[in-house]
């Protein structure tokens, strides 16, 4: 069963990934999850969670 909660993205030019909502995991926590939009980045286009964005050092939408 697919526990993703999809939000409408905002386009944010000061980011390097768009927020694409929250999903639940096994153990219960709410991990908010990105897409990758930098251009020619090797990941470009990958789901991604917060602390990925963080190790890439790439920066990271309002999730609001």
């Amino acid at each position: 069963m697919d526990k993703t909660i999809v939000h409408e993205s905002k386009a944010i030019a000061d980011a390097d990934a768009e927020f694409l909502g929250y999903q639940k995991t096994s153990d219960g926590r709410i991990i908010p999850l990105y897409n990758i939009i930098v251009e020619h980045h090797p990941l470009s286009g990958s789901t991604v969670t917060r602390e990925r964005l963080l190790a890439l050092k790439l920066r990271i939408p309002d999730t609001r």
